[in-house]
């Protein structure tokens, strides 16, 4: 069974017509979703996400369908291959696991073509 979770960021945002005159509120993050993932062994780990999401405002561009894939390839665990599609465009990228998954490089292409590059650092709470 797929792990399934429904949620929402910002909900309760309103601007009470105070920074938006036009009424629109500035709910930006504000958004709903339903999401689903599934993770099976095929030469490595394969994770197939599925969600939907929804925000009121009239403005907002990502209403829809929003889903993703990555592989971590079993000869080279540390690899974490990317590809999303959020409801307007495809991005694509990587991951990499330098040090005991506490450091971390990432590189993107947003729209698979506009690159972005970065370094993270995980803190495991266990």
């Amino acid at each position: 069974m797929p792990a399934v979770v429904i949620g929402g960021n910002d909900v309760l945002t309103s601007a009470g017509g105070i920074s938006d005159p036009g009424g629109l509120g500035n709910g930006y993050w504000n958004r709903w979703y339903l999401a689903a993932t599934k993770h099976f062994n095929l030469y490595g780990e394969l994770g197939v996400h599925a969600a939907y999401v929804y925000n009121d405002r009239l403005d907002y561009p990502l209403n829809g369908v929003a889903l993703g894939v990555n592989w971590s390839p079993r000869f080279h665990a540390p690899l974490n291959v990317m590809a999303e599609y959020d409801s307007r465009r495809l991005n694509c990228g990587l991951s990499y696991r330098i040090w005991k998954d506490h450091i971390n490089i990432v590189t993107e292409l947003t729209e698979c073509k506009y690159p972005s590059v970065g370094v993270y650092f995980k803190v495991h709470l266990k």
